[in-house]
C-alpha cells in the first residue's frame, strides 16, 4: 500500500502538483520539469494524461518526460 504523497501517486492531484512546480519556478532560474507516467490504477487513459501535462505547462514545467511500460 502506499502512503504519502510521492511518486506516480501524485499524478491523481495534478493541481498539488502544478502548484510545486509553480512554486519552484518562482524561485529559481534552473529549468523545472517533470517526470511521470501514463497514468495511475483507473486513470491512465489520454485525457487523464493531457489534463496533468495541461497543468504542467501552465505551472511554468519546461519539459514534461512520460516514462511508458515496455
Amino acid at each position: 500500500m502506499q502512503q504519502g504523497k510521492i511518486g506516480a501517486v501524485l499524478m491523481a492531484e495534478p493541481e498539488l502538483v502544478a502548484r510545486c512546480v509553480e512554486a519552484m519556478a518562482n524561485v529559481t532560474d534552473v529549468p523545472v520539469t517533470v517526470k511521470t507516467r501514463i497514468g495511475i490504477d483507473d486513470q491512465d487513459d489520454f485525457p487523464v494524461l493531457q489534463r496533468f501535462g495541461r497543468h504542467m505547462d501552465e505551472a511554468g514545467c519546461r519539459s514534461l518526460t512520460i516514462h511508458a511500460p515496455s
